[in-house]
């Protein structure tokens, strides 16, 4: 998603567009094994359309625009089946669920409404291309457990359900609007009484640095004050306009804790929004609900609100007892307050890690070209980042897994592969690396 405050102008996909929801449930991402179900069926229902003869075109590029609120939302995409004849246009959108098929239509279109509005998204647009030619939508869910497949056309309300998200992520951009424009009167204050002359040609170097290049490195001894310096630098840049949002990356929870009292010397909770990102397993209670109608349901009775939350500068304990009284998932509040944070604190995790990178990404409206991004500690970033990108078995975990196979009658090749990894494992000899023979052989496995 890409917000342009001057032309109050958003542009995104139909998928952004569709699954944007601020509140509960927001910057929800999908296992990468339900993205290759879904590629896979994609592939087979192309093969059904292509049987049947009627000149289907496919994975269709769409373009459009939606006035909401005084912006412009720029929408583009790809619909999955796309037909043209002479007195109508008909457009297909392909998505795999994790539940038994048939339903009533009527539960589909309230439980996937996020898959109604993107099919609505391609409508709208064949709408203005076509003319007086009449517009069809149909959404074919499919059970990939066993290949049922139910169609379900898209309901009378698609175009107003359509206009109400285009108004829901106009009122989320032009928040963003009112959050520059509050960072262009953000006080520039000094962490010291008296800083040291050292300090402050440092910051005039910095801010200079950044009119060079949109890179810079900052190296000076222990106690210098770099923390303070790189914070006042970023700052800087989000007083000027020149950005909309900081994340400060550091790989220690106390360095974290440490960084956010460096950062409130500059600026207090109410001039500037902040959010400390700990682990989600900090965030865990037991006994919330995890159905998303009921938190969303206790979300509206205990009218939480993310932007009063950071201006109140509510911290991890706090969130927890919200969520716990509520009965609301902690993680989901702190996934809000996100969206509307100026300032993330968080590990280096969140930016280098594909497990854990998707808590940003998925973000409603976060956009990384409006971004400031600062490594702390940098010297540790390249071990941490090896250690992101690594995968790590063992001999047990590995005999437990085969074990459960066999145990619930897994299809043989599948229990057969599990034992041999299980086996290869427990031959490997201590070695600070493998063999060019072992890797071979873990590759086959793999």
């Amino acid at each position: 998603m890409r917000i342009d405050i001057k032309a109050k102008r958003v542009e995104l996909s139909a998928q952004e567009f569709a699954t944007f929801r601020p509140g509960p449930g927001a910057g929800a991402g999908g296992a990468p094994w339900r993205a290759e179900a879904g590629r896979q069926w994609h592939e087979t229902m192309r093969k059904v359309a292509e049987a049947e003869g009627q000149g289907w075109q496919f994975e269709r590029t769409i373009a459009c625009e939606v006035a909401a609120l005084g912006w412009t939302i720029a929408i583009t995409g790809r619909a999955d089946q796309w037909l043209e004849t002479a007195d109508e246009v008909r457009i297909r959108e392909i998505k795999t669920i994790s539940l038994k098929l048939p339903r009533k239509p009527e539960f589909l279109v309230g439980r996937f409404a996020h898959h109604f509005l993107q099919l609505a998204a391609y409508c709208h647009a064949a709408r203005l291309a076509s003319g007086a030619r009449e517009v069809k939508g149909e959404l074919i869910f499919i059970d990939p457990a066993d290949g049922t497949r139910q169609p379900v056309a898209l309901p009378r309300s698609a175009e107003a359900d359509l206009l109400t998200q285009a108004e829901t992520l106009a009122a989320h951009a032009e928040n963003r609007r009112a959050s520059h424009a509050r960072l262009l009167n953000l006080p520039d204050r000094l962490p010291f009484k008296e800083p040291r002359p050292e300090w402050l040609q440092c910051c005039a170097d910095l801010d200079q640095a950044g009119l060079d290049s949109p890179t810079r490195l900052l190296v000076a001894p222990t106690g210098f004050g770099k923390t303070s310096a790189a914070l006042r630098h970023g700052l800087g840049l989000l007083r000027g306009g020149r950005a909309g949002r900081l994340l400060y990356l550091t790989g220690k929870g106390t360095g974290q804790t440490q960084v956010l009292t460096e950062l409130r010397r500059l600026a207090r909770s109410n001039e500037l929004r902040a959010v400390l990102l700990r682990p989600r397993s900090e965030h865990e209670i037991e006994g919330i609900t995890d159905d998303p109608e009921q938190i969303r349901r206790n979300w509206a009775n205990a009218k939480i609100d993310p932007q009063h939350l950071l201006e109140e500068a509510a911290d991890l304990r706090r969130v927890r007892e919200i969520g716990r009284i509520a009965g609301v998932p902690p993680w989901d509040i702190t996934k809000a307050m996100l969206g509307h944070a100026d300032v993330v604190i968080c590990d280096y995790n969140y930016v280098f890690s594909p497990r854990n990178r998707a808590a940003l990404e998925t973000v409603p409206g976060w956009d990384i070209h409006d971004t400031v991004l600062i490594v702390d500690e940098a010297h540790n970033l390249p071990d941490r980042a090896a250690e992101c990108l690594s995968l790590r078995d063992e001999e047990q975990a590995a005999a437990d897994f085969a074990f459960t196979l066999t145990r619930f009658r897994a299809p043989e090749a599948w229990c057969q592969t599990a034992q041999m990894c299980a086996d290869f494992l427990h031959r490997l000899p201590k070695a600070d690396a493998i063999s060019p023979d072992d890797r071979i052989e873990a590759m086959a496995i793999a």
